[in-house]
């Protein structure tokens, strides 16, 4: 695939972006596109491909302790016991 039809995807996804997001997908590709990023999108590209080449069953069973708060933490969805985007920036401060 050329990269003019990526280009256009991007562009109709960005489209879809709510405006609350704007400014984090903003710093996303500004990310991207600075030169000193460059070198991490190669270490990240490494990254990807030993996740793509990693046997399925490499992690092993869960831990009850993971397990249970797994549970907890879906017992805390169900109830509405979440935060929202927005929260989360504010508390990350982005």
């Amino acid at each position: 695939m050329s990269a003019l039809p990526k280009r256009e995807n991007v562009r109709r996804l960005l489209e879809l972006v709510p405006d609350e997001d704007l400014a984090t997908v903003e710093k996303m590709l500004q990310g991207v596109v600075r030169e000193e990023a460059r070198p991490q999108r190669r270490e990240w590209s490494a990254v990807l491909a030993a996740f793509d080449s990693a046997p399925e069953d490499d992690e092993g069973e869960l831990s009850d302790e993971l397990v249970a708060r797994l549970a907890e933490s879906r017992r805390a969805a169900a109830e509405g016991r979440v935060f929202t985007d927005e929260e989360v920036r504010e508390r990350l401060g982005l």
